[in-house]
């Protein structure tokens, strides 16, 4: 940590994934974004972040494990925090070591859980106005309020601003898996988006229905427009088939490249990961996770 960094208060903490098991999106706004009609659930994969925090009467901010993930000081946590500091007029020293579990570019929102896990931690030490917290969140990204807002599933709409808990929903079990030769950027995601049409979304009160009567009834109604866009990449028809037979439901998660599957019967998960063993195993990473 730091040389000679006195007075500091250490924590550990966890950053989870969350997966999009539905996302509809509108057209794109004057300000550039776009909004959206989704259903965010939390998994039990993460981040495990260590923080070393002192006051100081200067701002810095080092984050460390983020080497091939992007350029110094241009990380989430990186802009959390001193969106934090400008907001509650604090000055504080951070050293912030990232341990990677989460792929990148993969829709999980590892980068934005990452961000919320410190705000969280925070203000658990220097407790913020909540509605300020909210607009810091805002600020440093649009999955940043739904992860910090703590919800296991959420009805999510805005940019990703507007977080609204949803209740009634029994644990899932779940397959995250990662095609190794695909990478998805958002921008270019939104972008090839906004070249299809596509049909208007599904009312909330039956996406929020269908969430509550379990996976075997989440294709019946729920969709990721983004699928629209990357439905020809080989992987995704063989991730597709695996799931043959199976009760539960697969689906591209955010703007991809991640792909998931998630049933009420850990047996059906359990096969489907067996069968994605059988496949060539170099073509993908998975994940066993809860929801």
């Amino acid at each position: 940590m730091y040389n000679g960094f006195r007075n500091a208060m250490r924590s550990v903490v966890l950053a989870p994934a969350k997966v999009n098991l539905h996302l509809a999106v509108g057209e794109r706004r004057d300000d550039g974004f776009h909004s959206i009609e989704s259903v965010f659930a939390r998994t039990d994969l993460c981040d495990e972040l260590e923080v070393e925090i002192a006051e100081s009467e200067v701002a810095d901010v080092r984050v460390r494990g983020l080497a091939g993930f992007c350029e110094p000081g241009k990380d989430t946590m990186s802009k959390a925090a001193r969106t934090w500091m400008g907001k509650s007029g604090r000055r504080m020293r951070l050293l912030i070591r990232c341990t990677k579990r989460i792929p990148s570019q993969a829709g999980l929102g590892g980068g934005s859980s990452d961000a919320a896990s410190l705000l969280l931690l925070l203000d658990s030490l220097y407790p913020m106005e909540r509605g300020m917290l909210q607009e810091v969140a805002a600020e440093v990204g649009s999955d940043v309020p739904f992860f910090l807002s703590r919800s296991r599933f959420a009805w999510v709409t805005g940019r990703g601003e507007r977080v609204e808990p949803v209740e009634g929903v029994g644990p899932l079990y779940g397959a995250l898996v990662m095609p190794s030769a695909l990478k998805c950027s958002t921008k270019e995601a939104y972008e090839a988006l906004d070249r299809l049409a596509r049909p208007a979304p599904p009312a909330k009160s039956l996406v929020l229905d269908a969430l509550r009567s379990g996976p075997a009834n989440y294709g019946k109604v729920m969709r990721n427009d983004f699928f629209e866009v990357v439905k020809t990449s080989q992987p995704y028809g063989s991730l597709i088939r695996a799931a043959d037979g199976l009760v539960g439901y697969g689906a591209l998660s955010g703007s991809g490249s991640c792909w998931f599957f998630v049933s009420e019967d850990k047996t059906f998960v359990d096969r489907y990961i067996a069968r994605l063993g059988e496949m060539d195993a170099g073509r993908f990473r998975s994940w066993f996770v809860q929801i």
